[in-house]
């Protein structure tokens, strides 16, 4: 008698489990795994921006480009007034160009690897 309470209380508490389980499986959705794209605006630049002359080269498609890039205008706006290495390409497409200056100018008499 005793084992077979036991036995009952065991699976009722299985059959409890199972069914928390299942309900909390159905109630809940997964992301997506592949969100719809962003519409990103149809852009024609004379030539590649950044900072000040990007913003005002990019003005009418600032809400379109920002959404685009998941930013508000004014993030979108921040990042390109304090980051100057962020330039807009002639379609409107942001990256990043870093300038290196110079190369150094080799001295008389340095001896060259090779």
């Amino acid at each position: 008698m005793m084992v077979r309470r036991v036995f009952s209380r065991s699976v009722t508490a299985l059959a409890a489990i199972i069914l928390v389980v299942l309900l909390f499986s159905m109630g809940t959705r997964a992301q997506d795994r592949n969100p719809p794209a962003r519409q990103f605006p149809d852009i024609q630049l004379p030539s590649p921006a950044r900072g000040a002359a990007a913003l005002s080269a990019l003005a009418p498609y600032l809400p379109q480009l920002a959404a685009s890039y998941g930013k508000s205008v004014d993030e979108l706006r921040d990042i390109f007034l304090r980051d100057n290495t962020l330039w807009t390409d002639t379609h409107g497409r942001l990256f990043y160009g870093c300038e290196f200056g110079a190369p150094p100018v080799s001295t008389a008499g340095a001896e060259s690897t090779g």
